[in-house]
């Protein structure tokens, strides 16, 4: 019989794992943060992006990073061999590891180091069907196209991903487990992300695994700036932020991450301005509402709501909306959610409840106006003094929504439900008020999306009888 030998394998705690091991115990070693190039060079981080992992998918034609698209000598080049040139001992140092020296595990050749690390678990852990629960409601249009027409590519896939990951963050439910378990249930529910040859998914695991990695190191930035600020209080003022705010968007900084810290801390002072100040001054004051995501941050904010739930209201309360319509005979199309929400927003005005008769030449009752494609950017552009309303340059399903205040353009996005969440969020956290000719209807449009409480407009509903009894008809009251 051949005799047994022992050997030593050597690793430290890390805060990064990869799909080879580590499915229950928070550690890394050599074999998950290096892989191989074409030339059997083992390679790790980048050194011109922050990609943390040099990865190479089996059916790769080219040697560039399948993560980062840089070329392999780009990754640092590692090296796992000791002096001796034995390779009986792996080691990783780590200047982030809070223990002070390395943990040695002895196996028997008879048994696989990654068994003995696959073959730990944890206890309370959430199960698939928790995982499930925090999956997005809906994906943008074109993903949800890619999925039907199962012409999935690697952007779409990287759009769900981000989403997923970014729910399950949120919730604490981005451990190593956790991730697999979300991996198998994408692959369920999106049957076109399945890879053949591998049936754990593990390609999908290392894109959800790297997504949670860069939030990570989101927070650590963020962590470490809140840190230095805390070090010089009295400069941290509302008013001392608002000017670096301006500054760096002087720059041309217009990353979300630089903003979100910087908007809650001047949230009170953005409250207060809105009550004086025009919505376009108060745009020019506080910058960082031009990007989407930060406006609709402040929504979510105002309404005590999560986009989530607001999507989740309006899915709901669309399909009412839209059978009220055809019983009127004012519409009849339907399709996708996407679709009802850009037939909804462009014949809202010709309810009847509204006015006594109907105003289709007037642009300002119309909540969303589309024009022919072939028309000019001149004659789309509203008039300085109309309120804020969505402009859509053809019918179809990803023409893009344009909102503009005072002829300055605030937002253009393709999804119309978010479309419809930014248009509410620039009343609100713009501080302007409805619009005369509008008014009912935003008040129907925020009560089918957030809710009459939160929008505090019980007090204007309980004033019109007519209005009462349609968000009864619609279920919306």
């Amino acid at each position: 019989m051949r005799e047994s030998r022992s050997r030593t394998f050597e690793f430290q705690v890390l805060s990064c794992s990869c799909s080879l091991c580590l499915r229950s115990v928070e550690r890394a070693c050599n074999w998950c943060l290096t892989m191989k190039d074409p030339r059997g060079v083992e390679r790790g981080k980048c050194t011109k992006c922050s990609c943390t992992a040099y990865e190479l998918e089996a059916n790769a034609t080219r040697a560039t990073c399948s993560y980062c698209e840089c070329a392999a000598p780009a990754h640092e080049e590692i090296t796992n061999l000791d002096e001796s040139g034995s390779n009986s001992t792996l080691s990783l140092s780590s200047s982030n590891s809070s223990l002070g020296s390395p943990i040695i595990i002895e196996t028997a050749s008879g048994s696989n180091f990654l068994e003995v690390l696959l073959d730990s678990s944890t206890s309370n852990e959430p199960t698939s069907e928790d995982i499930e629960k925090e999956f997005p409601l809906r994906l943008p249009t074109k993903v949800s196209n890619a999925l039907m027409s199962r012409k999935v590519e690697a952007n779409h896939k990287s759009v769900i991903v981000q989403k997923v990951v970014d729910n399950l963050y949120g919730k604490n439910l981005a451990s190593n487990k956790c991730l697999e378990k979300a991996a198998r249930k994408m692959a369920q529910r999106w049957s076109p992300l399945k890879v053949d040859g591998d049936p754990k998914h593990l390609g999908l695991y290392e894109k959800c695994r790297r997504r949670r990695d860069r939030l990570n190191e989101s927070a650590k930035k963020r962590s470490k700036e809140a840190a230095t600020s805390s070090d010089e209080p009295g400069d941290q003022t509302p008013e001392s932020v608002k000017q670096e705010m301006k500054g760096d968007w002087s720059l041309g900084k217009r990353d979300v991450s630089i903003y979100r810290s910087k908007m809650a801390v001047c949230r009170e002072l953005r409250k207060d301005s809105s009550k004086k100040l025009p919505g376009l001054q108060l745009l020019r004051e506080f910058p960082a509402l031009n990007l989407p995501d930060i406006l609709l941050g402040e929504f979510e904010f105002e309404m005590k709501l999560t986009r989530d739930q607001m999507e989740a209201n309006w899915t709901k309360s669309a399909l009412q909306i839209m059978t009220y319509m055809r019983e009127k005979n004012i519409c009849v199309q339907s399709g996708t959610l996407d679709e009802k929400t850009r037939v909804i927003l462009e014949y809202f005005h010709k309810i009847p409840l509204w006015y006594k008769k109907s105003f289709d030449d007037n642009r300002a009752a119309k909540v969303m106006e589309v024009f022919e494609v072939t028309t000019p950017t001149a004659e789309m552009t509203p008039r300085a003094k109309d309120p804020p309303r969505l402009l859509a340059a053809g019918r179809e399903e990803n023409c893009s929504l344009h909102c503009f205040l005072d002829t300055e353009p605030i937002f253009c996005v393709e999804d119309s439900v978010q479309g419809l969440l930014l248009l509410l969020a620039t009343y609100y956290v713009l501080g302007i008020k409805f619009p005369p000719h509008t008014r009912l209807q935003l008040i129907v449009l925020c009560c089918a999306t957030v809710g009459a409480s939160a929008a505090n407009l019980n007090s204007d509903i309980a004033k019109n009888n007519k209005l009462l009894d349609l968000l009864k008809v619609l279920k919306l009251k």
